[in-house]
């Protein structure tokens, strides 16, 4: 009867191993199948076309173009009597200009006027109007519409400060 009961217990114990061999098997195929799909999708069907490729290129090598062109024109630091009742605050500040080449020429023959311009609207302004973040996002705007009022054959593109101190 004990040799009964061992051979039953043998003959459960054998199903059980073979579904997990089953199973193992199943999934290790599955993954090998899907990875086998998902490389021929990304590797051979969603290639671009050529014609779209050199489109890209193209695009690319007008964006270079245009920022060759662009050009950044520090202008000399300024220092200047803020608006005060006490009248000992000042500001040095020192101003890069982003504009196109083109523009770059006419910038050099009123350098004089855009100073004028900058110092003139620097100085008309006060500590509480410029100590903020806000307030030199506002200066920043002002002096590029100034400097943009100036100019006739084109705009500046960004107005930059490399140097803001306060004392």
């Amino acid at each position: 009867m004990a040799e009964e009961e061992k051979e039953e217990v043998q003959e459960a114990e054998e199903p059980k191993k073979s579904k997990k061999k089953l199973i193992i098997i199943i999934v290790v195929a599955l993954l090998v199948l899907g990875g086998g799909g998902a490389g021929v999708y990304f590797f051979l069907l969603k290639g671009n076309p050529p014609a779209e490729e050199e489109g890209v290129e193209g695009e690319e090598g007008a964006e270079e173009e245009a920022s060759a062109s662009i050009e950044v024109v520090a202008l000399e630091p300024f220092i200047v009597n803020l608006m005060n009742s006490a009248g000992n605050r000042y500001l040095k500040i020192t101003i890069n200009l982003e504009l196109s080449a083109a523009v770059k020429a006419e910038m050099e023959t009123k350098k004089a006027q855009i100073r004028d311009s900058i110092i003139i609207l620097l100085s008309s302004k006060d500590y509480s109007d410029i100590s903020s973040v806000p307030g030199k996002y506002q200066l920043r705007d002002e002096v590029g519409a100034r400097v943009n009022l100036i100019l006739t054959e084109g705009k500046i593109k960004s107005v930059y400060f490399t140097e803001f101190v306060i004392q």
